[in-house]
């Protein structure tokens, strides 16, 4: 299943959880969104003879080497989809 959400839906949910905690948050009705989040960069780990390590099924292993802060604009034409399996991810595992 697809969840899709508007900027005007965003910010609906901002508003309505930042009144519920009790702060009041005045903003026009345009202003934009910049998201910032975390990225870890991945490299291929080394030995100290600079060959590449490989797991036992002969594939490199990688390891994260810093984490980029990525920051992106959400306007008012963009849109959010979030992706979802309605049985979960383990649907075998929990019983109802």
């Amino acid at each position: 299943m697809q969840l899709t959400l508007t900027y005007f839906d965003l910010m609906d949910a901002i508003h309505a959880h930042l009144k519920s905690k009790n702060i009041e948050w005045r903003h026009a009705e345009y202003d934009d969104i910049w998201i910032k989040f975390e990225k870890p960069v991945w490299a291929e780990k080394k030995h100290k003879n600079g060959k590449v390590v490989k797991c036992k099924h002969g594939y490199p292993e990688r390891e994260i080497v810093k984490w980029e802060t990525i920051s992106e604009h959400f306007g008012e034409m963009d849109e959010m989809q979030i992706s979802y399996d309605k049985n979960g991810i383990y649907p075998n595992v929990i019983k109802e």
